[in-house]
């Protein structure tokens, strides 16, 4: 039995084709312009899968680069402070090596002590460090100064000074090290199981008893003579060696954050070719592709034109 076809079903069956074609042509342009072949996961559901893949990795990655800029950023201020702590102990070094020579006269020996003042201070600030407010010498307790100073009764010299943070070492989570320690202990009084940069237990290194020792000596009365105070210089020595190791080792971290940032940053250079892998276009076949479906949807237009000028003939 014949099936007959009537006018409206050959205009629908038109107008459905034309629409077909103007949204192939709408989706290839938005190809070349974006430069992607994929928009939703039909498209390409192989595909779609690797770049939730991507993602994920790409997500990870920058928790990682997030670590890493902010623990380098924390490293590099506390190496600051201890690049001035090695400046400061370096005169304090000095100062004991020309009073051990022998002091002059009185003057001599009040001026060393007035610059040793000064420097137990500065000492005392550099130890109360800060990296964006937070404090680096103190463990885990940043938001309280890591050194306590306690004065004289007038209130003009230093005669003690105090750990008040803990033992608790940072550690991050990095790309390529694993877990890396990224603070300095300021003391480790309380765990000497870790290593203190101001205060050793098991060195037996007091940087701040040290100093005052050395001031109160060139307070005294009676002038110092020559190699009287080699016990102390003794302490200078063990302490200035105890600040070199602690700066070699932060130096070291650095580096291996460093290390894990070009890793990271090639890690993500590979991400983005990969992904414009499976994204990527071919501009050439799309323009082909273009080109066929423009040919087409001109013909399906110019079929619709004389289908309605056949019908409007009927109705005539």
């Amino acid at each position: 039995m014949a099936i007959r076809v009537t006018q409206h079903q050959l205009t629908q069956k038109m107008l459905t084709s034309m629409r077909e074609r103007m949204a192939e042509q709408s989706k290839y342009n938005d190809q070349i312009l974006q430069e992607t072949r994929i928009f939703k996961p039909s498209d390409d559901p192989l595909g779609t899968s690797k770049l939730l893949g991507v993602d994920n990795k790409q997500r990870r990655l920058d928790e990682y680069k997030s670590t890493v800029t902010q623990a380098k950023s924390w490293m590099e201020s506390t190496h600051q402070e201890l690049d001035k702590t090695s400046g400061i102990w370096k005169r304090i070094s000095e100062l004991a090596k020309q009073a051990n020579n022998g002091v002059r006269n009185q003057d001599d020996q009040e001026t060393i002590s007035r610059e040793l003042d000064q420097l137990i201070q500065d000492l005392v600030e550099a130890a109360n460090g800060k990296h964006n407010g937070e404090y680096v010498f103190g463990g885990s307790q940043t938001r309280s100064a890591a050194f306590q100073a306690e004065m004289s009764s007038d209130g003009q010299q230093i005669t003690g000074v105090f750990y008040q943070g803990d033992s608790r070492v940072r550690e991050v989570k990095t790309a390529e090290s694993g877990r890396l320690k990224t603070s300095i202990l300021g003391s480790n009084s309380s765990n000497p199981n870790q290593k203190g940069v101001f205060i050793d237990s098991n060195e037996d290194i007091n940087l701040f008893s040290t100093a005052i020792e050395l001031r109160n000596r060139t307070q005294s009365n009676n002038l110092i003579g020559a190699g009287e105070i080699g016990g102390i210089i003794d302490k200078i020595d063990a302490a200035a060696k105890n600040i070199t190791s602690t700066q070699s080792r932060l130096g070291a971290s650095i580096q291996s954050l460093e290390l894990d940032r070009k890793a990271i940053q090639q890690q993500n250079a590979d991400i983005d070719i990969y992904r414009r892998d499976i994204t990527s276009i071919d501009r050439a076949e799309l323009l082909i592709k273009l080109t066929e479906i423009n040919n087409s949807y001109q013909a399906a237009l110019a079929s619709s034109v004389r289908l309605m000028q056949q019908g409007l003939l009927k109705f005539i």
